[in-house]
């Protein structure tokens, strides 16, 4: 659900706040169920997950991933997306991340060199490459240990 003032926002823990009756630092104490929520009276949590759920508040994803400074998602790169190899591969990645409450984001460099090497440009990323065919690509990176991989060849 929207807000009424302003149909193009979300519900927001302010929203929640104000609806509840509590104050947005206890809101997000419960619904992020922080440490400092076994303090917090269980009528005053259900109050203020009753008043969420009636809204439609649904965390910010985002904003989680900036205010944690993790993103919780790992780049699946692929060097060429169209070998059928690589249909089981996303699948059962795809699944264990998910299992793991993380995202994949995935990527083909389309059998190009300077494409592959561009993704590995993102060095603040986790990165798994798979399959990776042209292995001397990657080797020269790797051993630099600038940043943290997976690679996977058939």
């Amino acid at each position: 659900m929207k807000r009424s003032s302003e149909k193009n926002q979300a519900v927001t823990m302010r929203d929640v706040a104000s609806q509840s009756g509590f104050s947005p630092a206890t809101v997000s104490i419960v619904l992020n169920n922080a440490p400092l929520a076994r303090y917090i009276a269980p009528a005053t949590k259900r109050r203020i997950e009753e008043t969420a759920k009636k809204l439609g508040y649904r965390p910010n994803v985002m904003a989680r991933f900036l205010r944690s400074k993790r993103s919780h998602s790992v780049g699946v790169l692929f060097f060429d997306i169209t070998d059928p190899f690589c249909t089981l591969i996303m699948r059962g990645v795809e699944n264990a991340l998910y299992q793991a409450s993380y995202l994949a984001i995935f990527a083909d460099a389309h059998n190009q060199r300077n494409r592959f090497e561009r993704y590995l440009e993102f060095s603040s990323w986790t990165f798994m490459c798979l399959p990776i065919s042209v292995s001397e690509i990657f080797r020269p990176r790797r051993s630099a240990g600038n940043w943290p991989a997976t690679t996977s060849a058939r």
